[in-house]
């Protein structure tokens, strides 16, 4: 199984990078085939020259505004049977990809999985929504 990270982004190229570093620090068991494609949607800043500080990183440009046009783009551009989509401000867990994958591996009816989000600002955390 090969599992696609694809990350859309549009003008936050400083936690692009922090997200980048992250996924890149993801523990791998190596039991699966991954790849990184990022997905720029009309960014004027300098995201583009952070995607290529990371070579292991596909670079994807999409001219078209909007989320779900980015995310169409970057499944297009991708091609693992499992797709994540993670965010341009996220930092992802060490085992995040190991346990979706694992996941995914393990029961065949499993169609869509999601996360609890923490968010860095504590005092947010109550405007949020659980479902178990």
């Amino acid at each position: 199984m090969k599992v696609s990270i694809l990350i859309c982004t549009r003008n936050r190229a400083a936690s692009l990078a922090r997200t980048l570093q992250s996924l890149l620090a993801l523990e791998w068991t190596g039991a699966y085939e991954r790849e990184i494609v990022i997905i720029d949607n009309g960014s004027t800043d300098d995201t583009r020259a952070v995607a290529e500080r990371f070579p292991a990183v596909r670079y994807v440009y999409e001219s078209r505004a909007g989320l779900s046009i980015a995310r169409n783009a970057g499944i297009r551009h991708s091609d693992g049977e499992l797709i994540a989509f993670t965010d341009d401000d996220v930092l992802v867990a060490p085992d995040w990809c190991d346990e979706l994958q694992r996941e995914f591996a393990t029961d065949a009816q499993l169609c869509m999985l999601g996360g609890r989000i923490l968010l860095a600002r504590a005092g947010l955390q109550p405007v949020t929504f659980k479902i178990d």
